[in-house]
């Protein structure tokens, strides 16, 4: 079943992602780079939203280390694999187009064990990232409530986010591969299975503490970056307040397709949508409405595509 308010703040956080991954350089006017970089500003909790949704969706406890193998092995297949075989298909896709002579590209097969390894393991898109995290993530959280309770490993949590950011530097952006996002990251993917698996008093009492410890991280590093944290959260409960904006955003269903479209956006079907829209409609401001919108449409097909045809599976997401 379905969560509407969940596939709402997808839907929004999914968008956010896109704009994330349009080049600025050389095809948009400037004004149209200055309103990109402000929408990637308002909407940088987007892949926060991801690891808080993964999160809230999380809901079996993990009691053993037989359900703790179960659920690392799913993740695997769900997170590890797809992002293996999106990454060989991409480069494959690359390296064909590189020796078209078409493409400026600069794109080499591999030539020996390490580049091999690199080719097959080493994301390509800008956005995979993500699936590596998340399993790693997911994977420790599980482990860890296998042998300590929920409470008591979120209230450790939320007192070790503060003190980690007195010794490491505060991220300059809510997204990418940075390792000092690690600590955002698990802490929304933490934050998100236990407000939704307490009730009552006991979820107040997390929201709180949830809200304190990111104040404060906020408050040492003197940065609102620390804020993007809570935007999921703040709106997922305000989808839920309002069910018609819920069920108006989710008429479009990108947040039913939004894995799919966050691993087919990029690195090839955005920036060859952004060519073509910049020569059509030029590259002013309202060039971002047909780039983003024919973005999203060819990553659902694509996705949609994988669903329809047997032997596409392996690039279901």
């Amino acid at each position: 079943m379905r969560i509407i308010e969940i596939d709402a703040l997808k839907g929004v956080a999914i968008v956010g992602v896109v704009f994330a991954h349009i080049a600025l350089e050389g095809r948009l006017e400037l004004i149209t780079v200055e309103a990109t970089k402000s929408i990637q500003s308002t909407l940088g909790w987007c892949v926060l939203a991801f690891f808080w949704t993964s999160g809230f969706l999380t809901q079996r406890r993990q009691n053993s280390i037989t359900d703790v193998y179960g659920f690392v092995k799913q993740r695997f297949l769900r997170l590890v694999l797809p992002c293996v075989v999106f990454s060989i298909s991409y480069k494959v896709i690359l390296w064909v187009l590189y020796f078209t002579g078409a493409f400026s590209w600069e794109y080499s097969a591999p030539l020996n064990i390490q580049e091999v390894l690199e080719f097959a393991l080493k994301p390509v898109g800008p956005q995979f990232y993500f699936l590596y995290y998340l399993f790693g993530i997911s994977s420790v959280f599980s482990l860890v409530c296998s042998f300590l309770e929920q409470k008591v490993f979120f209230l450790f949590s939320a007192t070790l986010l503060p003190i980690l950011y007195l010794i490491i530097d505060i991220p300059q952006s809510g997204y990418g591969p940075d390792s000092s996002l690690i600590p955002f990251y698990f802490f929304s993917y933490v934050a998100g299975v236990c407000i939704s698996n307490f009730s009552g008093k006991q979820q107040l009492l997390a929201i709180l503490m949830f809200l304190l410890s990111v104040f404060l991280v906020s408050i040492i590093g003197k940065s609102i970056i620390p804020l993007y944290i809570l935007i999921p959260c703040i709106l997922q409960f305000y989808f839920k307040k309002v069910p018609r904006l819920a069920k108006l955003i989710d008429i479009t269903k990108v947040g039913k397709f939004s894995s799919g479209i966050y691993v087919w956006h990029a690195p090839i079907v955005l920036p060859f949508v952004s060519i073509v829209c910049v020569k059509v409609f030029g590259g002013g401001i309202i060039v971002l409405v047909p780039i983003v919108i024919g973005t999203l449409g060819v990553s659902v097909f694509f996705s949609w595509l994988t669903f329809n045809v047997p032997c596409l599976k392996f690039w279901r997401f």
